[in-house]
């Protein structure tokens, strides 16, 4: 399962990795595979982040990444496993695989500006202003920005 720390309350989140390990097979394995807090972003994007975070907080799902993946598949249950962070960087100064990274967060946090806005957690000025500093953050050559992806493995007993 990746990515859907944004589409599921943190309520269902737990019972969706029991019906994971239900349905698989004995002695098979689940992933679970989230994005993490952005680390060392400029104020754009740092700003940006904190009001997906608040818009996630008002929806009930926890984008803050403080919840361990591992938690969850212990609670389910599964054996041997284990977890790691692999940290991408965001971000022209990263090369190509930091520009593309650097894109992709940009087109999350451009989908989320209407609910944002709507939500009056940020002025529709102020998150235009926001984004635009963001990507000048982001496609500069200067700046040290990552995204840290947890994952987690685990087995169904046999």
């Amino acid at each position: 399962m990746r990515f859907l720390i944004g589409a599921l309350p943190t309520s269902d989140f737990q019972n969706v990795v029991n019906e994971m390990c239900r349905v698989v097979k004995p002695g098979g394995w689940i992933e679970l595979a989230e994005p993490g807090m952005i680390i060392n972003a400029g104020i754009g994007l740092q700003t940006l982040w904190g009001w997906l975070i608040e818009l996630g907080n008002r929806r009930n799902i926890d984008l803050s990444g403080k919840k361990r993946l591992d938690g969850f598949l212990r609670e389910a249950g599964l054996v041997n496993i284990s977890y790691k962070e692999v940290t991408f960087p965001l971000g022209d100064y990263a090369g190509k695989v930091g520009h593309l990274a650097g894109k992709n967060v940009l087109m999350l946090v451009e989908a989320v500006r209407a609910p944002i806005v709507a939500l009056k957690i940020a002025s529709a000025s102020d998150y235009d202003m926001m984004l635009a500093r963001a990507k000048a953050e982001l496609f500069s050559q200067k700046g040290s920005c990552s995204a840290p992806m947890r994952i987690a493995i685990a087995q169904r007993k046999i």
